[in-house]
């Protein structure tokens, strides 16, 4: 981190040190993504030659890491990678990615745009930055809402044989757990639509 960030960041404690080298932007650090393939995580589902992975990060330390921020009382983002190994081209769209709680509420995705610009950023989440920082790293097209649209799931990917396709789908918290993460994949030749479930077991409900 150059010397002009620090002097926008004003006082910094050893947490936001320690945070190097994570991407650090003006006055918000967070951890690059990295999409590895799909059978690489715990929770992955495989269906004819289709494979699915995902992680939640539901956690403080999770989402701090990763997003800049505690964002566990308001959103649980999840990672998803698709694998393609048919033949047939896969349509992958982040529309068709459905969170169910045990509740029966089912959850579409937010936008990540959406989602940055409505999320109250303050000293409890990040306990690094100074107040007047964390409003700037907040602000509509500044840094975090930069990264976390980065990080997204693209919105529409036509998968084809031997490629996989993977990002964030950030859901807001509502219903109760345990979640099941529902992939619905359309077939490009065939128009047949298959969907995954997948289970997501240790995702507590949100603390308020």
């Amino acid at each position: 981190m150059g010397a002009s960030n620090l002097a926008r960041c004003g006082t910094r404690s050893l947490t936001a040190i320690a945070l190097l080298p994570l991407l650090a932007v003006g006055c918000y650090s967070a951890e690059q993504l990295n999409v590895e393939p799909p059978t690489s995580y715990a929770l992955n589902e495989k269906r004819g030659a289709v494979t699915v992975g995902v992680k939640p990060y539901a956690t403080t330390e999770d989402t701090r890491a990763m997003f800049g921020a505690d964002v566990t009382h308001r959103y649980l983002p999840v990672l998803v990678v698709v694998q393609n190994d048919d033949v047939e081209v896969k349509i992958v769209e982040r529309a068709e990615v459905m969170l169910v709680s045990s509740d029966g509420v089912e959850l579409r995705p937010i936008t990540a745009q959406r989602a940055a610009r409505t999320f109250k950023y303050s000293m409890a989440d990040s306990e690094a930055w100074s107040p007047k920082a964390s409003v700037n790293a907040n602000e509509p097209g500044g840094p975090m809402e930069r990264d976390w649209i980065r990080k997204e799931l693209p919105a529409t990917t036509n998968l084809r044989q031997g490629k996989r396709v993977g990002g964030i789908v950030y859901f807001s918290r509502a219903g109760k757990p345990p979640y099941v993460l529902r992939v619905d994949l359309l077939g490009m030749k065939s128009q047949k639509t298959d969907n995954i479930e997948i289970g997501l077991p240790g995702v507590a409900a949100p603390v308020e």
